[in-house]
């Protein structure tokens, strides 16, 4: 799946119930096609893992990626994202015709984000982080024409150095924080003690009997 992590001064920010970040599944294309979420035209059915291997798939067969067909000695299952960014990387004009319109998008979609968020940084990661400078170039060309002159020079675009390992990294230091800090609480915007998910749903349920 294609997610984003939100750090705000160094604390990695939860949604109401945990579901933030879920930026596969905005709508890029109403009448797109079907996403396994059951929604139509999100953006995960334009750059997904499944999606990428088969524009490559499509490629070999229609004679147009000639070195990915001769790496994989033909045979279509081996066919492999992270094969088609490793080429992309070494000049195949194929492959890197997929990584940049996959870049294109996710740049489109990340360009929003920064709009409403305003951050200072952004940090791309996942096995894609192999075609490594072809992702930045495209980045930059996306914000340079997407982003306000002022929101575009506060944001700097950088690639995780644990590339497909990140989510890895990611949910240890989620289980660390979960063990280590102070348990059944989360702050909320003001500063305050916010409710855990435990305690709303106990006030919900009281509600709920008190009102039937």
């Amino acid at each position: 799946g294609i997610g984003v992590s939100q750090l705000i001064k160094g604390e990695l920010f939860y949604g109401a119930r945990h579901f933030d970040g879920e930026i596969g599944h905005i709508t890029v294309f109403p009448d797109g096609k079907e996403c396994e979420c059951g929604k139509r035209g999100c953006l995960e059915t334009l750059i997904s893992s499944s999606s990428v291997q088969a524009e490559a798939i499509a490629m070999i067969k229609s004679g147009q990626a000639q070195k990915l067909k001769d790496i994989v000695d033909g045979d279509l299952d081996l066919v492999t994202p992270e094969t088609v960014y490793r080429l992309a990387k070494e000049g195949d004009v194929p492959c890197e015709h997929i990584v940049r319109r996959v870049i294109r998008h996710l740049g489109n979609a990340a360009a929003n984000l920064v709009q409403i968020l305003n951050p200072h940084e952004v940090v791309i990661c996942g096995s894609i982080d192999l075609a490594e400078e072809i992702i930045l170039d495209e980045i930059d060309k996306t914000f340079d024409k997407m982003l306000l002159p002022a929101i575009r020079r506060d944001v700097t675009v950088t690639l995780s150095p644990y590339k497909e390992k990140a989510a890895l990294h990611g949910a240890a230091v989620m289980v660390l924080d979960e063990i280590f800090s102070l348990p059944n609480l989360r702050f909320s915007t003001y500063g305050k003690p916010a409710k855990t998910i435990e305690q709303r749903e106990i006030t919900d349920k009281r509600k709920q009997s008190g009102s039937a």
